[in-house]
């Protein structure tokens, strides 16, 4: 496989002008095991909707996503005590559809035309653990895994062999894979800031891994309008070999509640 590499341009919307008219928004959300407050909601370009369905219960999917991929993620939180808080974060995921649509030659085709994509579903489950370090600072761990029941062998489910997209489709290939991750987000207003790494363990194929490592800064321009730069890197074993990219990224988010 040669190497591929992922670049997305900075994008901008005109539905920023109707930013004034939003509700005044509570504090931004962050990667940590503390679900957005009760009616809360967010997006952006890339990040996905947030909306605080109680206090400890938070919703999320992708919007564009979605529409090819219906799923659905809840993180509950199920402690909090001092400085510490732990959840859960379950998903569902629907992926046969978005395999059959990427099945095909030129623009947007990411398998043989000729693949077969049988019925299958993806579920997953992460242990989120947070330290509140205090002035809006944390320390996040997480642990989880991934599990895709078929209708068929694994040796007839696809394979999308791409960077950033392998790891996290690799389950239908597998029994199982598994996740660790450390995150570090923090604000000191009006900047916001993130950095992270994540491990995948794949067992695709021997030894099969994938370490994912990223940062962001955000400008907190109001209560509900934030611009996020950032990058992802992304380096490992993948069944045609080892692999490097990177994807440097802008986001607009928008939110309220």
């Amino acid at each position: 496989m040669r190497r591929r590499t992922l670049l997305v341009p900075a994008m901008l919307v005109c539905a920023v002008v109707l930013i004034p008219s939003l509700s005044r928004a509570q504090t931004w959300a962050d990667d940590t095991a503390i679900p957005v407050s009760r009616g809360h909601w967010e997006v952006g370009l890339f990040a996905p909707i947030k909306f605080g369905l109680r206090d400890d219960i938070e919703l999320g999917t992708h919007p564009t996503l979605m529409l090819v991929m219906p799923h659905l993620d809840a993180k509950v939180l199920w402690q909090r005590g001092g400085r510490a808080h732990f959840s859960m974060i379950y998903s569902l995921a629907y992926p046969s559809y978005l395999l059959k649509l990427i099945a095909r030659e030129g623009t947007g085709g990411l398998l043989p035309p000729n693949t077969k994509v049988p019925q299958s579903v993806m579920l997953s489950a992460m242990m989120v653990g947070t330290v509140d370090l205090g002035a809006r600072q944390f320390v996040t761990a997480r642990a989880g895994g991934t599990v895709a029941p078929r209708f068929s062998s694994a040796d007839q489910m696809p394979l999308l062999d791409f960077p950033f997209l392998y790891p996290r489709f690799a389950a239908l290939k597998a029994v199982a894979t598994f996740k660790l991750g450390l995150n570090y987000d923090g604000r000191m207003d009006p900047v916001a800031y993130g950095l992270d790494v994540a491990y995948f363990i794949l067992p695709v194929i021997d030894r099969g891994y994938t370490v994912e490592q990223g940062a962001w800064v955000g400008w907190l321009v109001s209560d509900h309008f934030t611009v996020r730069l950032g990058y992802r890197l992304s380096y490992g074993r993948y069944p045609a070999g080892k692999l490097f990219s990177y994807f440097p990224f802008l986001d607009l988010l928008v939110g309220g509640g």
